[in-house]
């Protein structure tokens, strides 16, 4: 035991060498520079050592040994420092150090910044390499785009000029060997490689002065160009922007994209005016609460600068601009009317009502329990389904191995391990905010 705690301190303290030390070790390895994925053979140099202990600077962890060789591989790349101790009989230390450097493979995984959903692309397209492409490894690229143009660097760009199918090939080469990849375009100079265009706007009604979100995406092969008419007599080259009408009307937008084999155009109908449908709503979570449970409340509609929420028990509850939900806790018992003005940025406000019934007899509805398989292995996670929890409720869970665990508001995900083989009886207590409650119960075997 003496021993044992001794080598544990040598190792906390970063292998401190002893001044007793009779071994004097040295790593020997078949050279410096190896790559990832392939075993490394470690050979120590220490006559007379009885134990070997391992640190190879990858986290792996520590190795101990009682021969003199030890093989082990690097998953990760990288510069990595050995660190080798070694015991010789009279239970002297000393220890060693050397530096091994792991490559990468080689990689030739490239992607293209250009997609098309056709397959196809119009001759202007100008070709990048995409920077989520996965090329490492190498010492050396060579490209080859199909039409007689190649290139060593490591993200050309390249755009065709005829029609054609071209196979792109990219060869890696590297000191842990090579890999070669590629990608097949088909260049057209026709329709088929016209940009597809969409017109989004943010909603179809503006109240005048007010900012309204236009924009323009496309779907593969992009534009060479594109305008956005906003229907009053402007444009621009800008693909997304806020624009504000000053006038009421009805306005036609248009969005048109070029390049050479062709333009696709789309259209959007804006209504701009002070009186219009703000599609507007009151929502609950649900008539029946409890004394003391959480109410929950939301509103929506177009254009909503300020609602305002009379609870019907005397609060008053203010949501800005942004804003559309609130919790609220009735203190007393019985029916309170919500009462909600909605005003907006332009036009006339809206009220809109519903009910609250606070009293002490919420139902509990019977549930069951579902796990994810009714047979595991100790210390496999478990998986445990119950109730949907509202706001105020608690749910207490028994895992019948003497633990327990209390939810409150929410359950979110159940898990479970058990240490021990045995049959377990999980039991489960929905209790809301009245007091009421429903339990629920199921067999785990664990062997």
């Amino acid at each position: 035991m003496k021993t044992i705690y001794y080598l544990f301190l040598l190792f906390t303290f970063g292998f401190t060498t002893l001044t007793d030390a009779k071994a004097k070790p040295i790593i020997n390895t078949a050279d410096t520079v190896y790559c990832n994925g392939a075993p490394v053979l470690f050979t120590a140099n220490a006559p007379g050592s009885v134990s070997y202990i391992w640190d190879f600077g990858d986290q792996s962890g520590i190795k101990t040994s009682l021969t003199n060789t030890y093989s082990h591989t690097f998953n990760i790349a990288g510069t990595f420092i050995i660190t080798l101790v070694v015991q010789d009989a009279s239970f002297n230390y000393d220890t060693t150090k050397k530096v091994i450097r792991i490559k990468p493979n080689v990689t030739a995984n490239f992607n293209l910044d250009q997609y098309s959903t056709s397959g196809k692309f119009c001759i202007s397209t100008e070709f990048s390499i995409s920077q989520w492409s996965d090329i490492k490894g190498f010492d050396s690229l060579h490209w080859d785009f199909g039409d007689g143009t190649k290139s060593k660097i490591f993200s050309p760009h390249h755009t065709y000029n005829a029609t054609g199918i071209y196979n792109i090939k990219l060869d890696a080469y590297g000191f842990c060997g090579a890999h070669s990849t590629s990608k097949q375009v088909e260049i057209v100079n026709d329709a088929d490689g016209k940009p597809e265009n969409n017109l989004y706007v943010q909603a179809p009604f503006v109240c005048p002065g007010k900012s309204v979100n236009i924009s323009s995406y496309f779907s593969p092969p992009a534009p060479d160009s594109m305008r956005i008419f906003t229907g009053d007599g402007k444009s621009t080259l800008v693909n997304e922007f806020d624009y504000f009408y000053q006038n009421k009307g009805i306005y036609l937008l248009k969005s048109i994209a070029y390049n050479r084999c062709g333009s696709d155009t789309d259209e959007y109908q804006l209504t701009v005016t002070d009186s219009f449908d703000h599609q507007s709503y009151l929502y609950r979570s649900g008539t029946t609460l409890c004394q003391g449970q959480t109410a929950n409340l939301s509103v929506s509609g177009i254009g909503i600068y300020k609602s305002t929420i009379d609870m019907g028990d005397g609060n008053v509850i203010t949501l800005e601009k942004g804003e559309s939900y609130l919790n609220h806790v009735y203190s007393n018992t019985g029916t309170f009317s919500v009462q909600a003005i909605l005003e907006y940025e332009c036009g006339q406000p809206d009220t809109l009502y519903e009910q609250f019934i606070v009293g002490t007899s919420g139902t509990v509805y019977p549930f069951s329990i579902y796990l994810n398989q009714s047979k595991v292995c100790p210390n496999e996670q478990v998986y445990i389904n119950g109730p949907y929890i509202e706001l105020s409720d608690t749910l207490f869970v028994d895992y019948g191995d003497g633990s327990t665990e209390t939810f409150t508001d929410r359950s979110n995900s159940i898990t479970h391990r058990y240490g021990s083989t045995g049959t377990y009886t999980i039991v489960m207590k929905k209790t809301n905010a009245c007091g009421n409650f429903q339990s629920a119960s199921t067999i785990l075997n664990v062997s």
